[in-house]
């Protein structure tokens, strides 16, 4: 199976969990999502830390919301990266970071985030350890 193929099938089950998050059905989207996430899908790494993040279809559990959210984040995916940048904002399965926190809005705010922006302002404009 080409990598074309096996892109286009996870965008179908992404897109397909999706719908089903979207409705409520949140354990069905985390039976789509889980294998995804496991296999590396950053998209589906970053949900799965949101389902931790917010106790959607799972035990609210920040420690495994940050671990699946870290590996969205350094991956690119600027959700993972705004909902990390909320956990250090926070302190929410970490440690209390605004410096850390602000590393991660930044870096979703890079790719169009409007609200990991505005965010970041309100770091700075609150003076939350940073310049």
């Amino acid at each position: 199976m080409s990598w074309l193929t096996r892109s286009f099938g996870a965008n179908r089950r992404l897109a397909k969990a999706l719908t089903a998050w979207n409705a409520g059905d949140w354990t069905g989207a985390l039976d789509i999502w889980a294998p995804l996430a496991q296999r590396g899908n950053a998209r589906a790494q970053s949900n799965m830390g949101a389902a931790f993040l917010h106790g959607r279809g799972v035990e609210r559990e920040p420690d495994k919301a940050v671990q699946w959210l870290t590996l969205a984040a350094r991956q690119g995916d600027a959700g993972g990266q705004h909902n990390l940048a909320l956990c250090y904002a926070e302190g929410w399965g970490v440690a209390q970071n605004h410096a850390e926190a602000a590393r991660w809005y930044e870096k979703a705010a890079g790719q169009g985030d409007v609200e990991a922006t505005a965010r970041l302002g309100d770091l700075h404009h609150e003076a939350l350890g940073l310049p």
